[in-house]
């Protein structure tokens, strides 16, 4: 998957994020400087042992912001989600975000 020095870095990230902490897999690709594939494959294997769980987060198209809440499936998104910035109707089955959080 990884070579030893990013699987290092990776290890530190998850060590000093603390439980309850999110994991953005965007970020993690910028910061080992890999691909979304590995990331997934890695974020997936720690979600099968338990250590991480899927969370939503919705973004607007439209003015490129988070909304205020993290939703435990898809089904909890709202089907009329507006953005709390721009007011703009956010389509819950394309504007969401996989995330992760540690347990």
């Amino acid at each position: 998957m990884l070579d030893e020095e990013r699987t290092d870095k990776f290890m530190t990230m998850l060590q000093y994020s603390g439980k309850e902490m999110l994991i953005y897999p965007g970020y993690i690709m910028k910061e080992l400087d890999t691909t979304s594939d590995i990331v997934y494959k890695m974020l997936r294997f720690l979600k099968d042992e338990g250590l991480v769980k899927e969370k939503y987060e919705v973004k607007c198209r439209m003015c490129n912001t988070y909304q205020d809440a993290i939703y435990e499936s898809i089904e909890e998104i709202p089907r009329d989600l507006e953005c709390i910035h721009c007011s703009n109707k956010i389509d819950k089955d394309e504007e969401y975000l996989v995330i992760y959080k540690i347990y």
